[in-house]
C-alpha cells in the first residue's frame, strides 16, 4: 500500500460514516450522526434504551472526538474544507440547540441524543458524565468560544460537590455555586483517602485536567490553570509513599448503608476493595490503590498524555509535573512492568502482587475470577515515549524500548537515536503504537517514519470492513451496540497523522489523548 491509498481509506470510511450515519430522518437534516454503523445494513441500528420501550439511534457527540478530528486533520490534508465546516457544525448544533441550561452538554456516560427524535435520552436521571473522553476543545473554541468557556466552567462547578473540603464526583451535581466564580475557592489541605459521597475516579480528573488547560490555552485564564495543576497534585500526593505508585482516587467512598449481601456493589456500602479484598489483602486494599488494566491505562497510559500536553503549552507548572509523572512512571516500570512477556502485573499500590490471586468473596472485582497481567500496548508505549523525551529519562526510554520490542517493532535505540534496528516488517497494527513512532520520528529524525508507514499499511488492512474503520475505542464511557461498530475508531486519526508528518504537517494533527 501507499500513502495515497491510506488517505484515500480514511476519506472513504468518514463520507460513508457522513452519508449512511447522517440525520435521514428530517428536512432539512441537522449535521448530526449516528454513533454506530451496521456492516449488513449500512444503516444505524435501532436499539432499545435503558429504560422506555421506543427504539432509539443514538447520538453522542462525546464519543465521536476521534471522528471531528479526523475530519479537520482531512481537511488539512486535501484542501477539501467540507470535512471541517460539517465538523465544526456538529459543535455549533449542539451549542445552539442541545446545550443545557447549567452550559453542559447532553452527552456522555448517561446522556445522548436520539436521532429519530431529537430528544435527549439516556440513564440515571441523565447526570453528566465524561470519563477519558478528552473532547476537542481547539473545535468547539472555534464553534463558540462563550459556550465552550461556560461549558468548561460548569464541567468543573457541577462535578466538584463541595469546594470545602474538594469533592469530586464523576456524575454532574446541582449547586448553588456561580460559574463567575468557579476559580476562586479557597483550597483546604486534605487527607488522602478521606471518606467521600462522591467517586474521585481519575478517567474524570483527566477530563477535567485537559478541559481547565484547554480553557487557559484558549482565553488564558489562570484560575483554569491553578484548579488543573493542582487537581494533578491531588492525586499525585495519594500515591504510595514508598513505592510511589498509584493511584485512581483520592478519596474513598464513603460507607452510607449496611448490607450482608457481597454481590451488591454500589458505592453507599463504601470502598469496593475494602470489602472484597481488605480481610486478606489488608489496609492498602482500597479502590485508590487497584492497578488492573483499567486504572493501570487510566494512571500510566494516559495521564501522562495530558500531563505532555501541559509540558507542550509551555505552562510554569509544566516542569513539576514533568518530574512528579516520570517517577510515577519509573516506578510502575519497577514494580509492574514484566519484559519477557510485555505485560504488566496486576498489583495494589503498596507493591503487592496479585498475579493469581482469586478474591474470597464475590464483589466489584469478579465472582471468582483470578486476576491476571495484561498486555503493555501502544497507549503505554506512548505515555513512555513523549515522557521520556520530554524528560530527556534514559531510564524511561529504555522501558519504551522494551515494549516497542515486545509490540515487534524492533529495536528504537539510544535516546538519541542512534543504534536503531526497526523491524520494517512489523505486523504490529496499534494506532497508539503509531503515535508513539511518529512522537519519536519528529523528536529524532530517522527512520521511524517508515516504521510508522509500515504500521499504518497493516492498520488499514486488517482493521477495515467494507470501507469503515472497525477497532473500538478503548475509553470507559464507549456505549456498545451489538449489531453496529462504531464510527469513533480513532485509527484514521493515526493514518492520517502519518501522511501530515510524511508532508512535514506534524504540528498540524489535532491534539488527541490515544
Amino acid at each position: 500500500m501507499s500513502l495515497e491509498s491510506n488517505l484515500s481509506a480514511v476519506k472513504r470510511h468518514v463520507d460513508q460514516v457522513l452519508e449512511y450515519a447522517g440525520d435521514h430522518y428530517r428536512e432539512p437534516a441537522t449535521p448530526l450522526v449516528a454513533d454506530f454503523i451496521s456492516l449488513q445494513t449500512n444503516e444505524p441500528p435501532e436499539m432499545k434504551p435503558v429504560y422506555g420501550d421506543d427504539l432509539v439511534v443514538s447520538s453522542d457527540l462525546s464519543h465521536q472526538q476521534n471522528l471531528l478530528r479526523a475530519m479537520v486533520l482531512l481537511s488539512r490534508l486535501t484542501g477539501d474544507e467540507a470535512y471541517y465546516e460539517r465538523a465544526r457544525a456538529m459543535y455549533r448544533y449542539h451549542f445552539d440547540h442541545l446545550v443545557l441550561p447549567n452550559g453542559l452538554l447532553q452527552w456522555g456516560g448517561h446522556h445522548y441524543i436520539d436521532l429519530l427524535t431529537l430528544q435527549d435520552n439516556g440513564e440515571k436521571g441523565k447526570v453528566h458524565e465524561l470519563k477519558n473522553d478528552f473532547p476537542y476543545y481547539d473545535l468547539m473554541f472555534e464553534a463558540d468560544e462563550q459556550a465552550a468557556e461556560k461549558f468548561v466552567k460548569a464541567f468543573w462547578n457541577y462535578h466538584i460537590y463541595s469546594w470545602d473540603n474538594f469533592e469530586l464526583g464523576r456524575h454532574s451535581q446541582d449547586n448553588d455555586y456561580s460559574l463567575d466564580e468557579v476559580w476562586d475557592h479557597p483550597y483546604r489541605e486534605i487527607e488522602p483517602f478521606e471518606p467521600r459521597k462522591g467517586l474521585s475516579f481519575l478517567n474524570t480528573g483527566n477530563d477535567l485536567m485537559f478541559a481547565a488547560l484547554s480553557l487557559y490555552n484558549h482565553t488564558g485564564d489562570p484560575g483554569a490553570l491553578k484548579w488543573g495543576a493542582k487537581l494533578f497534585d491531588i492525586y499525585m500526593m495519594c500515591r504510595n509513599p514508598e513505592t510511589k505508585l498509584g493511584v485512581y482516587q483520592f478519596s474513598q467512598a464513603m460507607k452510607r448503608m449496611e448490607t450482608d449481601d457481597d454481590t451488591i456493589t454500589l458505592s453507599f456500602y463504601g470502598d469496593r476493595a475494602k470489602r472484597q479484598l481488605g480481610p486478606e489483602m489488608g489496609e492498602h486494599a482500597l479502590e485508590a490503590n487497584m492497578l488492573l488494566r483499567e486504572q493501570a491505562n487510566t494512571i500510566y497510559g494516559l495521564n501522562p498524555q495530558i500531563v505532555a500536553y501541559f509540558v507542550q503549552s509551555g505552562v510554569p507548572q509544566a516542569e513539576h509535573m514533568l518530574e512528579t509523572v516520570a517517577e510515577n512512571l519509573r516506578a510502575y516500570a519497577h514494580y509492574a512492568y514484566m519484559q519477557e512477556t510485555n505485560q504488566f502485573r496486576p498489583m495494589l499500590a503498596d507493591g503487592q502482587d496479585l498475579t493469581g490471586f482469586v478474591p474470597k468473596r464475590p464483589g466489584y472485582y469478579g465472582n471468582g475470577s483470578r486476576f491476571v497481567p495484561f498486555a503493555a500496548n501502544g497507549r503505554f508505549l506512548l505515555a513512555y515515549v513523549k515522557i521520556a523525551l520530554l524528560a530527556g529519562d534514559a531510564v524511561l526510554w529504555q522501558t519504551a524500548c522494551q515494549i516497542a520490542k515486545g509490540l515487534g517493532l524492533g529495536e528504537l535505540g539510544a535516546i538519541d537515536g542512534s543504534g536503531a534496528k526497526l523491524n520494517m516488517e512489523t505486523d504490529c497494527a496499534d494506532g497508539a503504537a503509531i503515535m508513539a513512532v511518529l512522537e519519536t520520528y519528529h523528536k529524532l529524525g530517522g527512520d521511524y517514519l517508515k516504521l510508522a508507514e509500515r504500521m499504518a499499511d497493516n492498520l488499514v488492512a486488517t482493521g477495515t470492513d467494507k470501507g469503515y474503520f472497525t477497532n473500538m475505542p478503548l475509553a470507559a464511557g464507549y456505549r456498545h451496540s451489538a449489531d453496529g461498530i462504531s464510527v469513533d475508531s480513532q485509527d484514521p486519526l493515526c493514518v492520517l497523522a502519518v501522511q501530515a508528518t510524511a508532508e512535514g504537517k506534524f504540528e498540524e494533527i489535532p491534539f488527541a489523548v490515544y
